[in-house]
């Protein structure tokens, strides 16, 4: 009797122990269903946030994009006026930087409409300016690091250009797209190859006629005087800090044309402080003394302002 009643209560306890253990794996997994349905609500909850975020994110792009485009057409309308104006000659002057439009009563001028201006001024240079070729056919004298100076010249040269009042048409000869020099003007200066430039293929000895070219060159006897409508003046594209001389000036004698140099010693004086007293400028410093004496006529202002300190002209 003794044992069948321990057995029972054996088999009781066993009984119990398995439906408790039962139980908590019951517990376990509705804790472990409630945790997953829980994280789903969230996940859903946030996907509809982020869709919502991305609603209100094109919402606000769509308006942007109605409000850039209404400035456009005002600035559009801004701009005819303007050019009616100029043709009409009674063009409002620009605003001054720090004057009120309100004093003045002129209009305000947007930037989107000044670059316009600017294009049309370089577009009207194309047919009508100066013409002033920078010849890259010594491309092959140059060492890397002198394309890239070359390159670095040729950016800051446009933008003398687009900021004068008189820009000139520039022509850029013997381009080869694949040569190191273009290359890096590609990537140097941002735009190159929409620049209002005309990109010549040929050698400027080929694309010109040779009795309308004037070769500049610091090498040259004979000095530059005035600048003749008809002429296009050239400026070597050669960056040179080994200092070969005579290298433009045997380009223009073997293809029989003439080389002039600037008459930077018959308009400076040597400082008494002392200097270099080099001729030898780069190209874009070329470059801007000749926009300077195109637009006033005046050698003696356009050394003052564009001739390096360094050099010792005054």
């Amino acid at each position: 009797m003794a044992n069948s009643l321990l057995f029972h209560s054996s088999d009781t306890a066993a009984t119990n122990y398995a439906e408790e253990g039962m139980s908590s794996k019951i517990n376990r997994d509705t804790t472990d269903q409630s945790k997953e349905t829980s994280e789903q609500l969230v996940a859903s909850s946030n996907r509809l946030r982020k869709s919502e975020r991305k609603a209100r994110k094109f919402e606000h792009k769509v308006a942007r994009l109605q409000l850039l485009r209404k400035k456009r057409k005002t600035e559009r309308k801004e701009r005819i006026r303007l050019a009616a104006a100029l043709n009409g000659g009674s063009a409002p002057a620009l605003p001054e930087s720090g004057s009120s439009t309100n004093d003045n009563h002129e209009p305000r001028v947007s930037k989107l409409v000044k670059s316009g201006l600017i294009r049309d001024k370089l577009r009207s240079a194309l047919i009508h300016g100066q013409r002033v070729c920078i010849d890259l056919g010594m491309e092959d004298l140059m060492s890397q690091k002198e394309c890239s100076r070359l390159a670095q010249q040729l950016g800051r040269l446009y933008g003398s250009n687009r900021k004068a009042e008189q820009p000139f048409h520039i022509y850029i000869s013997s381009v080869h797209r694949n040569g190191r020099v273009f290359q890096d003007c590609v990537r140097k200066n941002c735009g190159f190859e929409r620049y209002f430039i005309d990109f010549v293929e040929k050698s400027v000895f080929e694309y010109f006629e040779l009795s309308n070219i004037v070769y500049l060159s610091p090498d040259a006897t004979e000095i530059l005087e005035i600048l003749e409508s008809d002429k296009i003046y050239v400026i070597g594209g050669l960056v040179d800090e080994t200092r070969h001389k005579n290298i433009t000036k045997n380009q223009a004698v073997n293809f029989g044309v003439r080389s002039v140099r600037l008459p930077i010693e018959k308009f400076c004086e040597k400082s008494s402080q002392g200097g270099t007293f080099c001729q030898v400028l780069s190209i874009n410093q070329v470059f801007e003394i000749l926009l300077h004496v195109g637009t006033t006529g005046d050698w003696s202002e356009a050394f003052a302002k564009h001739l390096p300190k360094r050099l010792g002209f005054v």
